[in-house]
């Protein structure tokens, strides 16, 4: 099964991303931004989430990513929502049905995302090239809505 879906993550854009995160969220981003520059300076490698979008798969299937836990997933009306544990919006993510889903099952942050896609290729029967494609599209899409952090 190679074709392409249609929500389009096999197609996410390789640019900067545009991070779209209200208050409460900036306050996360802000010291996950720290993290990543106290970590540069102790010399490791380190990348600041905008810049995710940019990276190579190469690279980008070296990150592990993680879920926010100041969110928890629920269905209704059909799609996938991640609703604040504390006070928020709630966060349109995608149909119910949509394959992203598995995808997001598979985030647990201790696999790399390069064997998420690997497990998700494989789960789907789609070709590994386009089921990393995916992947990333999903993983870099819950990084804009601020669900999903690299670790």
């Amino acid at each position: 099964m190679n074709e392409q879906r249609p929500d389009g993550f096999e197609c996410f854009p390789r640019e900067r991303l545009r991070v779209n995160l209200d208050r409460r969220q900036l306050l996360g981003f802000v010291w996950t931004e720290l993290k990543v520059a106290a970590h540069r300076q102790q010399g490791g490698a380190a990348v600041k989430l905008p810049d995710l979008g940019s990276l190579s798969d190469e690279l980008l299937e070296l990150i592990t990513p993680t879920i926010s836990p100041h969110y928890r997933l629920g269905e209704h009306d059909d799609f996938l929502w991640a609703h604040p544990v504390r006070d928020g919006r709630p966060i349109k993510l995608f149909p119910a049905s949509s394959p992203a889903r598995r995808v997001l099952n598979h985030i647990d942050g201790a696999k790399m995302l390069g064997a998420v896609a690997l497990r998700f290729s494989t789960d789907v029967g789609w070709e590994p090239e386009l089921g990393f494609a995916y992947v990333r599209g999903v993983f870099l899409h819950l990084v804009t809505v601020g669900l999903c952090l690299p670790r």
